[in-house]
């Protein structure tokens, strides 16, 4: 824009100019602001200072009220204060003098303040004065009473108690009934400080003058160190009387009273001060809101006045010329309008005629900024049209699938005769062009070795930049590297893009056209950013294919274990006792078993002799594979111990189970920790009545007689394991259980995997009193109801959550009179 275009302006100290305007009516402004700042801040200074008047004022009272406070607790905490009879000095009392000092200091300040000079309140200040320090020689004479006459140990009180307490221990015997009246009638009077308790200890103490005088078995020396004590604690006695008439024995008398009297003089002083002063400051108040609100007023008036004239001058052709901008602007500066004209030689008329000037510039850029938009518009498209095809090149797999949509996406960005896309073979060192594209059409593969000089495709390769050639009949600088004819035919355009996958090059891009200037720089651009997808493209192909391999390797193994692991399944279901021959032997009886896996650490055993029934439930170390191969071992310990070696013990079972897992497992030279939890209950089915005997590692045994539950817990010891030798060594013990005549006894065997399984609402373990709760439910039903109820009840708990451990709960009733 042209500067030498817009009008000259006049000098700032004309005052015709808006500049001179504006600034006398910020003079005239300021000077009517700054006295109505200058009036406020008096007038809050006088106000200040006022509201200090009066909280001097009503500190006073608050020290005075403060000060008979302290006074009170002195006489009530300290007198019976031995430490301050030893020390002489008092907190209360220090305190006290502090705020007294404060107070006088106070008042002398209020007889000095200006604002005050209009009422009389110097001699009421100089009466309240006075009659403070007459009270303070007062309320000094009282603390030197209460000091003389003393508490306890201490003062007169103390040595009339240590005249007493000799008398007490002198080898004259009183008459105690005596003895203690008179010490009666002292506290008495002590505590309710009364004069008829003078005369009762006056008295009594004359009868144990006579008392004294009469008593023959003394000696007299002795009776006269006694009687000195006797008169001497009267004398004392009396000395205290005398103490506490003048310091009041109530309120009504002595000290007490004229210190009562004195403070009600000083409070109504104080009072009528107070009626003076705030009379005082709430006239001066009232004056000081009456000026604020008329200087407030005339300042107001004043501005309001100034800033009429100015707006009257101003205000008119600034809102004629701002409503025809508005217009123009409204018309979003399409229409040849110009600004109205302004014939004032001020800054709005000069605004005015080079608004028209910057208007006219305008219009001329708006034409040139609509070029620009349109050329931005399509570039804007472009990059959308590159996002999308982005996306749909990515999400394609296949290598054929992913060249024929780059492919379509070149064609719609640019001309392209020919498309193709070389991978990079490092086994063969070479750049293999698989799929071409010629009019469309795909046509053979070629193959270059990355040492050839010929392709012009190795030399982006080589120096890992961009090819952009224009017009290949024309010299270019990739010389001796060539462009090859394409079905006899040579390309007169091309671009090359070496494709990079983390800084490492994987092959190229190119695009070439028979005709001179097919491409541009822009062109170049869009190839460059495409080539990004189409690199992550083929590494997602490359990934997937790589993938698919991985997964039909993965799918083959997978087959093969589970195939193993249901072997092993059948092989453990085949050694595992078989349902019908327990129910055989015990008709009322269930098994839950329920393994988290295929194969289980879980396991139960059974077996019947002519004697005996065997049953247990075991919980090996680990679930799955590991567990199960624990469980075949364990099992086999069980069918050598009690089948092959005929131990029916079930305490020397245990014992010898332990010492196989030791042993098979090498415990003692791998310092394995695997084992074995069990129970073990063996029923003897010959006795008159019969009995069940019990033993346990870890687990207990759950049995109901008589509606009421019974718990027997297993040993602290699992079966397997070894201790250090400093340790308790192992024992199991053999638990006997008598079966009712008439009543059935129901007995439940469990592993630990029910009650710690996750669930609930809160996905908290099931716990052992939910189990045994359970069990109390479920022991009238049926065996199978109580398993399916077992079974439903797990169901429900554990809900969403994987099942946590192998699960194996075994339940039989038996009744003593079975057959």
């Amino acid at each position: 824009m042209n500067i030498s275009q817009f009008s000259f302006r006049p000098r700032f100290f004309s005052f015709q100019t808006v500049k001179a305007r504006l600034l006398f009516a910020f003079v005239v402004f300021l000077m009517v602001s700054l006295f109505m700042v200058i009036a406020v801040v008096w007038f809050e200074s006088k106000e200040n200072r006022i509201n200090n008047l009066v909280s001097t004022l009503t500190q006073i009272n608050l020290d005075l009220k403060d000060c008979g406070k302290l006074e009170k607790d002195f006489f009530t905490y300290e007198t019976i204060n031995p430490q301050f009879f030893e020390q002489g000095t008092s907190e209360f009392l220090l305190k006290r003098k502090i705020i007294h000092q404060d107070i006088f200091q106070k008042l002398a300040k209020l007889k000095h303040l200006e604002e005050l000079e209009g009422i009389e309140i110097d001699q009421n200040i100089d009466e309240i004065v006075y009659q403070l320090q007459n009270f303070n020689i007062l309320f000094d004479s009282l603390v030197f009473l209460s000091k003389k006459r003393g508490f306890k140990d201490y003062g007169l009180e103390g040595e009339m108690r240590r005249c007493i307490h000799q008398i007490e221990k002198s080898g004259y015997l009183f008459n105690h009934t005596t003895l203690l009246t008179m010490r009666r009638h002292e506290k008495d009077f002590m505590l309710r400080k009364e004069e008829q308790y003078v005369q009762k200890v006056l008295q009594t103490a004359s009868l144990l003058r006579q008392e004294l005088s009469q008593n023959k078995n003394l000696s007299e020396s002795e009776r006269i160190r006694v009687n000195d004590l006797l008169n001497r604690y009267v004398i004392l006695f009396n000395e205290i009387v005398e103490l506490e008439r003048h310091i009041g024995l109530n309120i009504n008398l002595g000290l007490k009273h004229s210190i009562s009297s004195l403070e009600m003089d000083i409070e109504n002083k104080l009072h009528e001060i107070n009626n003076k002063i705030f009379n005082e400051v709430e006239e001066i108040g009232t004056q000081i809101k009456i000026l604020l609100v008329i200087v407030m007023i005339t300042g107001i008036t004043l501005n309001i006045l100034t800033a009429y004239v100015i707006l009257n001058k101003l205000g008119k052709p600034i809102i004629e010329l701002s409503e025809n901008i508005r217009n123009i602007i409204n018309n979003h500066l399409e229409n040849e309008d110009k600004l109205l004209e302004i014939t004032s030689k001020d800054e709005i008329g000069l605004l005015a005629s080079d608004f028209n000037t910057m208007l006219a510039e305008i219009r001329a850029q708006n034409k040139e900024i609509r070029h620009q938009n349109a050329q931005l518009q399509e570039a804007y498209e472009n990059i959308k049209l590159l996002s999308r095809l982005g996306q749909d090149i990515t999400a394609h797999l296949d290598m054929t699938t992913l060249i024929d949509r780059v492919y379509v996406s070149v064609q719609s960005l640019m001309p392209a005769e020919y498309f193709g896309i070389g991978i990079i073979d490092d086994t063969h060192q070479q750049i293999c062009f698989k799929d071409q594209i010629l009019y469309g059409e795909r046509i053979e593969k070629m193959s270059f070795s990355l040492n050839d000089t010929k392709h012009i495709a190795l030399w982006s390769i080589k120096n890992r930049e961009d090819i952009l050639i224009k017009d290949a009949s024309q010299p270019h600088q990739y010389f001796p590297y060539k462009i090859l004819p394409i079905k006899e035919k040579i390309p007169l355009s091309l671009i090359v893009v070496p494709l990079f996958s983390q800084e490492e090059i994987i092959g190229v891009m190119t695009v070439q056209s028979f005709n001179s200037h097919a491409y541009s720089e822009y062109h170049h651009g869009l190839l460059k950013n495409l080539a990004t997808y189409i690199t992550i493209a083929l590494e997602n192909a490359n990934s997937y294919f790589e993938i698919q391999q991985q997964r039909q390797e993965i799918h083959e193994k997978n087959q093969n274990i589970q195939m193993s692991i249901h072997y092993a399944q059948r092989i453990q279901e085949a050694i595992l006792p078989s349902l019908e021959k327990i129910h055989k032997t015990l008709p009322e009886s269930f098994v839950f078993f329920r393994p988290r896996n295929f194969v289980s650490g879980d396991f139960y055993w059974f077996n019947e002799t002519k004697e005996k029934i065997f049953i247990a439930a075991a919980d090996c170390t680990g679930h799955g594979v590991p567990g199960a191969f624990m469980s075949m071992m364990c099992y086999e310990m069980l069918n050598e111990i009690i089948i092959k070696n005929k131990v029916y013990d079930p305490a020397r079972i245990l014992k010898l189970l332990d010492k196989g897992i030791v042993s098979a497992l090498k415990q003692h030279e791998t310092q394995n920790k695997d084992g074995m939890d069990i129970s073990l209950c063996i029923i003897d089915k010959l006795s008159e009545t019969k009995s069940v005997e019990f033993a346990g590692a870890k687990h207990p045994l759950y049995y109901i007689q008589n509606e009421r539950l019974h718990i027997i817990k297993g040993d602290i010891f699992p079966l397997g394991g070894v201790f250090p030798k400093t340790s308790v060594q192992k024992e199991y013990k053999k638990h006997l259980i008598t079966l009712h005549e008439k009543t059935p006894t129901t007995f439940y065997l469990c592993s630990d995997g029910y009650q710690d399984q996750f669930g609930g609402p809160f996905r908290k373990k099931f716990m052992t009193k939910r189990l045994k709760q359970l069990f109390l439910e479920i022991y009238p039903l049926s065996m199978e109801e109580q398993k399916a109820k077992i079974n439903d009840t797990f169901i429900d708990w554990k809900g969403d959550c994987e099942q946590t451990d192998d699960i194996l709960i075994i339940g039989f009733k038996i009744n003593s009179l079975q057959s």
